[in-house]
């Protein structure tokens, strides 16, 4: 069997699972109703158009606003949240399950190699959950649109390139799950590693340009800009904090009004988001693949 063919029945077995996960389906719902309450119940019962006019200024796309308004939600009540909460629920037990469940030796003893194995797995699962999103969005996006009015081609433009973005950052999460599930054979064990560089590790590497700015120049560095205190540069270490640069491209800066609030507005290197991203999904799924290669799952 071929590297592509072996992928391809590891994906699509990943696939096909995934569509019987109760994981799926309970993130999948709220999720979507999370969607349905802050782009439709919140802005048609309570705000209006002129009210999300105001909210984010009067040249501000209404649909475009009102996606941003679910993006960046109130706790956990936030799109960014279950966005990427559902690739690392998904992911976190991809290669520990099948060593706990000793499959993996079935697997294995096929002729399917240990990277198209991996591989396979990444595909399958982003791959899924990636298509799911970005569906979930668009559909979203149509009904707003009649609800709000249609909106100008930039802003539909706006609109495919956060989706570009935010599909990327799903690939990402789903890389750092993966790596977490080659670590251990349990998956609770995979699974908390994940959740933990989630709301931890990541969050504190985003904000490492400041701590170095505070440890060099004290409180000042509350007060200077981002070029004196060399600041600007970590949010790309961080997938979360880079994958939120979709909610700039949304709302950009001659919007006004509120959007920064909210997560829009604001300076942004799309180019940089992306190539950030993209260099987070190829880091962690090649460390995977180094894992499982010298694995002894015995």
């Amino acid at each position: 069997m071929s590297f592509v063919s072996a992928t391809y029945e590891v994906a699509r077995k990943e696939f096909l699972q995934l569509l019987r996960t109760k994981r799926l389906l309970g993130v999948g719902i709220a999720l979507v109703l999370t969607m349905a309450l802050l782009t439709v119940v919140v802005p048609v019962s309570f705000l209006g158009v002129d009210g999300v006019r105001d909210l984010f200024g009067a040249e501000a796309s209404i649909p475009n606003a009102v996606l941003l308004f679910f993006l960046s939600g109130f706790l956990l009540l936030s799109g960014y949240f279950f966005i990427q909460l559902l690739p690392l629920l998904l992911t976190s037990d991809a290669v520990c399950s099948e060593w706990q469940s000793r499959t993996i030796f079935l697997l294995l003893s096929k002729p399917v190699s240990r990277e198209a194995f991996v591989v396979g797995k990444f595909v399958g699962i982003a791959g899924t959950v990636a298509v799911f999103v970005a569906a979930l969005l668009v559909l979203d996006y149509a009904l707003v649109s009649m609800l709000f009015g249609a909106p100008d081609a930039a802003a539909v433009g706006d609109f495919l390139l956060a989706t570009g973005v935010i599909v990327l950052g799903v690939l990402a999460f789903s890389a750092v799950a993966l790596f977490f599930s080659t670590l251990t054979r349990s998956s609770v064990a995979a699974m908390l590693l994940a959740i933990v560089s989630w709301i931890i590790l990541f969050p504190l590497l985003a904000n490492l340009d400041f701590l170095i700015a505070m440890a060099r120049f004290g409180l000042d560095a509350f007060t200077m800009s981002a070029e004196e205190a060399g600041t600007g540069w970590s949010q790309y270490l961080s997938p979360g904090e880079t994958m939120r640069s979709a909610s700039a491209v949304l709302v950009p800066d001659e919007s006004g009004g509120l959007g920064g609030l909210f997560g829009g507005g604001g300076d942004v290197n799309v180019a940089a988001s992306v190539g950030a991203l993209l260099a987070h999904t190829a880091f962690f799924v090649a460390m995977s693949l180094l894992v499982v290669r010298r694995r002894n799952f015995e």
